[in-house]
């Protein structure tokens, strides 16, 4: 489906800007899909500032305010790629920790 996004977006002449992927990471990494996810993500053409927003849900959001049961985390779509290129984000929790 995310082949199909970016397909959409190039025909378009658009660029993605931002993208809420909810919480969609942990699974994506606990299923070792997320070679393919990052390999998709690459193909969308986007702005140089484009953003994931995230959520982070249970003992992933322990810095966020006391009592919250989730956050939100916006991350440059660059740094995800950079950073999974050279193996700082091999994990969810390095990911959401960074």
């Amino acid at each position: 489906a995310l082949q199909a996004v970016g397909r959409a977006i190039a025909a378009r002449g658009e660029r993605l800007s931002a993208f809420y992927v909810s919480n969609v990471e942990f699974y994506l990494f606990g299923q070792g899909a997320d070679a393919r996810f990052v390999t998709n993500l690459r193909g969308i053409p986007r702005t140089k500032g484009a953003v994931l927003i995230r959520s982070v849900f249970g003992r992933y959001s322990s810095f966020g305010r006391p009592g919250d049961a989730s956050q939100s985390q916006l991350h440059a779509v660059e740094d995800l790629l950079g950073g999974y290129d050279d193996g700082r984000y091999r994990s969810y929790g390095e990911l959401v920790r960074r």
